[in-house]
């Protein structure tokens, strides 16, 4: 009977002891996917469902590059996407929207001072200043002189200003993806 009642008591001792992080790490209430959307306002204005174009899966994000990986398989037009009105939304939960950024690519002659999902079709990673690939994806401060996204890292002004009003969800965004481990540091 004592020893029962020891098990009992170190049972219970072990219990308390856990972290309750530990206990609900594989769940999640932030649920990120970029959603592609054809002339949307920066509000995230989703209201024709005929618009949406391809959602797209997290698998990973550097840090320090700003690529983002996904892992469904992206539209084959992606290079078509020439009209300056494609904006991609970020949302938890599936309908509490987070952020947008203007979706942008190598050829586009517009210049963006506010967050990027940049998609880039030339390799320029031998050029001092800049870091893309050819065929990759990037979240950039802007666009052509964008820079990763992050409060130690953005360097002009405007595109500073911008960050800072989307500064608290893409802090809840990172720390998603570092509990879910898609964040490369």
């Amino acid at each position: 009977m004592k020893a029962i009642i020891f098990l009992a008591m170190l049972s219970l001792v072990i219990c308390l002891s856990c972290n309750k992080e530990n206990v609900n790490a594989g769940s999640s209430d932030l649920k990120l996917k970029l959603i592609t959307i054809a002339g949307t306002t920066a509000q995230g204005d989703e209201s024709d469902d005929n618009r949406v174009i391809a959602v797209l899966d997290i698998k990973s994000y550097n840090a320090k590059t700003g690529e983002v990986i996904f892992y469904n398989k992206l539209p084959n037009n992606i290079g078509d996407w020439q009209n300056n009105r494609y904006h991609v939304n970020v949302y938890a939960n599936n309908d509490t929207h987070l952020f947008t950024l203007t979706y942008s690519n190598s050829f586009f002659s517009h210049l963006y001072n506010e967050p990027v999902l940049y998609y880039s079709l030339l390799d320029n990673s031998d050029i001092p200043g800049l870091t893309t690939k050819k065929n990759r994806w990037y979240m950039l401060s802007g666009y052509p002189y964008g820079k990763v996204i992050g409060s130690e890292t953005i360097t002009d002004d405007e595109q500073w200003e911008n960050f800072q009003k989307i500064e608290s969800e893409w802090n809840l965004f990172i720390d998603e993806l570092k509990r879910t481990g898609k964040y490369i540091n």
